[in-house]
């Protein structure tokens, strides 16, 4: 299985620690300029964690996978053919982007969360049902909400909690609750806890929490802590929420930064882990984000050009995956210098997409093919060689700029840059532009080289 998928992504194997699998993206190929590189790098990092934040289900046979490589290496891919994609990829983020213009209730609404009656979930389940083994003391009767203190955890509490007969079970870590303010020490435990109460309520179906409140003093700065040497919990920072998935498998928690957030934590919460059918393919991992519970199989799929895949608006079809970075840019709040940052490289792609510029691949064939020293008999002599490396040379450190490969988005944009620390870095501008022309004078097809690069 390794082998057969080894193009595009690689299952990597856990090292000797606690970071357990991963998937390596292994699609990328080494671009010609540093502002390339860093486009496509941090463009990839964004799609894995809106992967994760939106919980996006993004299979396909993988025989289907084999033919989208195939297709890759046709020349002008990018332009002219079309790759097989999810049809329905974003329904969950196309929601999240209308309701993130609205207000919180209107938000809560979108989610399918109730309003919050006069009394917490927790108070209105008072002492419908209680086992004094391990701590656990359960509350109501399909939706169970069982508080255990600290001094009450033992060995055998998070075992009894697995007894209770729920569909749905979670695990909450968060910072107790104050008895003089009725407030959590913890600013993003306060946002979080009505947010995962209300979810838990918000269920059609049997529903079980487990809420294990910290003291600051206990918690704080404490590698013993019971919480974090719990192998099945393995929290290090709280807010944190659990999934317990099938068979009683702890899935990983949810990250303390999204916790406060009601659109994540109903992601996170409503995520059913996958099921095997015939034939190899997998039930929905997120049934939001592929119409509900009678959604099809994980074969919607159909071929679509590279400009749909990534710049589709949604409405007739998958939403393309920028705008869904740019959705999670949203939902993460990013800050407004970093956000510059990232428009210009998802320009970059997005242009490329298009077809507005060339491709690295596209751009060298076309430099080979117009060099006055190329005999179209695919043999590239020593002087072919020697000025092609001489320009990426160039491109590569800013003394040649190229418009039909960057366009506007060249190393040197004009303005100086800023550093991490705050210092200015003045970047000297290109020389030459490069351009690949028609050259009318001479009579043949050449390599134009203009001072200055304006535009």
């Amino acid at each position: 299985f390794q082998s057969t998928n080894w193009q595009s992504v690689r299952f990597k194997p856990p090292p000797n620690d606690k970071i357990g699998w991963r998937v390596e993206f292994r699609t990328m190929e080494v671009q010609i300029t540093d502002f390339e590189n860093a486009a496509f790098t941090v463009f990839i990092a964004l799609v894995s964690r809106a992967i994760l934040a939106f919980r996006l289900n993004l299979y396909i046979p993988i025989s289907k996978v084999d033919e989208n490589m195939k297709t890759a290496h046709k020349r002008e891919s990018v332009t002219k053919e079309k790759f097989f994609w999810r049809h329905s990829l974003g329904n969950t983020v196309k929601a999240h982007m209308a309701s993130s213009r609205s207000s919180y209730d209107d938000l809560k609404r979108a989610l399918d969360i109730p309003p919050k009656s006069s009394s917490s979930p927790s108070s209105s389940s008072k002492a419908a049902s209680s086992s004094s083994s391990g701590g656990v003391k359960a509350t109501g009767f399909m939706k169970s909400i069982i508080e255990v203190k600290e001094s009450e955890f033992k060995d055998d509490t998070l075992d009894n909690f697995l007894r209770i007969s729920a569909k749905h079970r979670f695990v909450f870590v968060y910072g107790e609750i104050s008895e003089k303010d009725g407030k959590s020490w913890c600013p993003g435990c306060e946002r979080a806890i009505p947010i995962v109460e209300e979810k838990v309520q918000a269920f059609k179906s049997s529903t079980a929490l487990l809420k294990l409140p910290v003291s600051q003093k206990k918690f704080c700065g404490n590698a013993a802590h019971p919480y974090r040497v719990e192998e099945r919990l393995g929290i290090q920072t709280i807010p944190a929420l659990i999934r317990i998935d099938h068979g009683g498998y702890f899935a990983r928690p949810l990250a303390s930064r999204w916790c406060p957030d009601a659109f994540c934590v109903n992601q996170y919460m409503d995520t059913m882990p996958a099921r095997r059918l015939r034939g190899g393919s997998t039930k929905n991992l997120d049934d939001s984000d592929e119409g509900g519970d009678d959604a099809a199989s994980n074969d919607e799929y159909k071929a679509l050009s590279i400009e749909d895949i990534m710049l589709s608006d949604g409405e007739d079809g998958p939403l393309g995956l920028i705008p869904i970075v740019q959705a999670y840019l949203d939902m993460i709040g990013c800050d407004e210098r970093s956000r510059k940052v990232v428009e210009r490289y998802l320009s970059l792609i997005a242009d490329r997409a298009r077809g507005k510029l060339m491709t690295a691949s596209s751009w060298l064939r076309k430099y080979v093919s117009l060099h006055p020293s190329y005999k179209d008999d695919s043999r590239l002599n020593e002087e072919v060689v020697y000025d092609l490396l001489k320009a990426c040379d160039g491109l590569t450190e800013g003394s040649l700029c190229a418009p039909q490969l960057l366009g506007k988005y060249a190393n040197y944009t004009g303005e100086d840059l800023i550093d991490r620390g705050g210092q200015q870095v003045h970047v000297k501008p290109p020389v030459k532009r490069l351009c690949l022309t028609m050259s009318k004078e001479k009579g043949h097809v050449y390599v134009e080289e203009v001072k200055g690069c304006e535009g």
